[in-house]
């Protein structure tokens, strides 16, 4: 509801809309991380003897983790090798080094939990969904995994590799968001007075304009 009507709220409680959102993403986190530590024992109990279980649910995390890699990394270079104009306006190859630590901010957390209890108890038979209680025992232990082997080394790796974050990162977010949309502005105008304007474009542009108010009185 309010990504589709948030220009339509004042901003200042805007603002105040976003900081209780974010509050409560964290409280969610934190509930969904607590039943995390109140499930692993218990699925852990359950597959004691289960080496194979265990030994599989890793072999998956390792996967999580080295998919990213693969990932990222031609994400990173392909498109800029491939086109001189975009590697030219992006001031040539990312560093390596920043390139690693995006690779190994992979921590998985609530979303892959989500999506794990998501699967139905039973089929529409009735029976219980085959394989279930394995499939989240396999995710909570790639959340723990990536929790604890990248979560916690993740800052004396950005130590290890040097990598400093730019001080005016949020200010040139800023400022590149107030170009996208006084450009977008601009364009809908043009549009407008070559064409009859639908109301749709109406709405598009008082909510492109009340979202570039809000920015420069940030």
């Amino acid at each position: 509801f309010v990504a589709w009507r948030v220009h339509h709220i004042e901003p200042e409680s805007r603002t105040a809309l976003y900081t209780v959102w974010d509050q409560l993403v964290f409280v969610l986190n934190a509930l969904s991380f607590l039943y995390i530590g109140l499930e692993v024992p218990a699925l852990l109990a359950e597959r004691e003897r289960e080496a194979r279980a265990l030994a599989g649910a890793l072999a998956v995390a390792l996967v999580v983790m080295a998919t990213r890699f693969v990932w990222v990394f031609p994400g990173a270079y392909v498109p800029l090798y491939f086109s001189p104009r975009l590697r030219a306006r992006e001031g040539g190859y990312p560093p390596l080094p920043n390139v690693v630590i995006a690779s190994w901010c992979g921590v998985r957390g609530s979303v892959s939990l989500a999506a794990a209890l998501s699967l139905p108890a039973s089929t529409a038979a009735g029976v219980p969904f085959p394989g279930r209680e394995l499939i989240i025992f396999v995710t909570l232990v790639v959340v723990l995994v990536t929790l604890f082997a990248q979560g916690l080394t993740l800052g004396p790796l950005v130590r290890l590799l040097r990598v400093r974050a730019g001080e005016d990162t949020a200010e040139e977010l800023r400022r590149a968001r107030e170009a996208v949309l006084a450009a977008g502005i601009a364009r809908l105008d043009e549009f407008c007075t070559e064409v009859s304007c639908p109301l749709a474009v109406h709405h598009l542009r008082t909510a492109m304009q009340d979202e570039l108010a809000a920015l420069r009185d940030e």
